[in-house]
């Protein structure tokens, strides 16, 4: 009786954390790129795509984070409550880059939030301001 008790535990330990580690590696993209590989945060949810990068204080030199939308049509992105410089590339559903906002400021820098409204786009990644990123030849379509 005590043991198999044990293993009802021990297994129900282990598919918890299975499912927390499923969760954050769904909520993570390796891209291979031109010059090396990104890690990128995925945002696919209303309220992952208002957070973005909102109070990040540093962010590793090869990260960002990419944004996950329904369907293709104009973003709009902010810089409110955001401390790092960034640059935004918008991609249309086909994966193939159409905007970039470069030298994106951080709020307390500029009086009120910096805006930039794309052309129709899907996907869009943030990465720091100045990255070496190869924009336009990404497979971005790995990550969705």
């Amino acid at each position: 009786m005590k043991i198999s008790s044990l293993a009802i535990i021990v297994f129900v330990i282990i598919l918890v954390s299975g499912a927390f580690f499923w969760k954050e590696w769904y909520k993570h993209c390796r891209v291979s790129a031109r010059g090396g590989d990104w890690f990128f945060e995925i945002a696919r949810t209303p309220d992952e795509h208002e957070r973005g990068l909102m109070h990040r204080k540093t962010l590793c030199d090869r990260c960002g984070m990419l944004f996950v939308f329904d369907r293709e049509k104009p973003q709009a992105f902010w810089m409110k409550d955001t401390y790092i410089p960034l640059d935004i590339y918008f991609y249309n559903a086909a994966g193939k880059l159409v905007d970039v906002a470069r030298n994106m400021r951080p709020q307390h820098e500029t009086k009120d939030p910096m805006l930039f409204r794309s052309k129709p786009s899907q996907f869009v990644v943030e990465v720091p301001a100045g990255s070496i990123f190869p924009g336009n030849s990404i497979d971005i379509l790995q990550c969705k």
